[in-house]
């Protein structure tokens, strides 16, 4: 089939020397194009069809401002020929794509079982990468569930933090201040206060990561990490405001502030 759709087009291509041969024309001025409703045509200016409405041998399928578009006799037979080659071929190509589509269908299982593998390697694969770039060790994290922190007694500890970082900044700076936290159900809030840049913001993200990291399953950039895990992190940090709907940098932090506090629980974290 595609030894007869070689030998069509290039006797269309005969065709078009003849045509440029006969009547003068150069490849510049006659063009030979494939139309959706013509097939295969001639194709010159308007300027320059006066040889076509003269000639005996060139019919007029179409005037449009591009150009006037004829046949001859030849190129209109070969056009035909080309249309049902192109049919048969879109014929076997559909069949094709049938039995393709059938043969895929009856791997499903093991495609979603693959997709499932490689979306499970690139995970691990990347956070590999991560703990192995890191500038500074990142430690495997101590997960504990609410559950079980019931059945104890006492001052339990929520999160516990030696020396955190944030994962991105000790990659820019090469001297990193850790700072470590401690929460427990005794003092489970804490007040952060500095001056401008002293890293109160860092800080704060970098708990959040570390939580997120842990809870994922990665290791996290701290010297020792212990934690019950969290229903949520929900966080507001950072000021800006929405003048086109008129609401001021204050509103922004009291309607994220009041979303935040409406929507956690004994078992959330909020970084403000």
């Amino acid at each position: 089939l595609e030894e007869q759709r070689k030998s069509v087009v290039k006797a269309i291509e005969s065709e078009h020397q003849r045509v440029m041969k006969v009547y003068g024309w150069t490849e510049k001025q006659l063009k030979c194009e494939y139309h959706t409703t013509y097939g295969y045509v001639f194709r010159v200016t308007r300027k320059e069809d006066q040889q076509v409405r003269t000639s005996k041998e060139l019919i007029t399928v179409s005037t449009s401002k591009d150009g006037v578009r004829f046949v001859s006799e030849r190129l209109s037979s070969l056009s035909e020929q080309y249309k049902g080659i192109r049919k048969v071929y879109d014929v076997r190509q559909q069949d094709l794509k049938q039995k393709l589509v059938s043969t895929v269908v009856t791997y499903l299982p093991v495609l979603d079982d693959a997709k499932e593998l490689i979306a499970a390697l690139d995970v691990f694969v990347a956070w590999a990468t991560v703990v192995r770039d890191s500038p500074h060790p990142m430690v495997r994290p101590t997960i504990r569930t609410p559950e079980t922190e019931e059945e104890q007694e006492g001052n339990k500890s929520l999160i516990t933090l030696l020396n955190v970082r944030h994962p991105l900044v000790e990659l820019r700076q090469p001297v990193y201040t850790p700072n470590t936290l401690r929460l427990t159900d005794d003092a489970n809030a804490l007040i952060i206060t500095g001056p401008n840049m002293g890293g109160k913001s860092t800080f704060m993200r970098s708990v959040g990561i570390c939580v997120v990291l842990a809870q994922a399953g990665c290791f996290v950039p701290a010297d020792s990490a212990d934690m019950v895990t969290r229903d949520a992190v929900m966080c507001r940090v950072g000021a800006t405001d929405h003048l086109a709907q008129g609401v001021s940098t204050f509103m922004v932090e009291m309607l994220e502030s009041a979303a935040i506090l409406n929507a956690a629980t004994r078992d959330s974290l909020a970084i403000i």
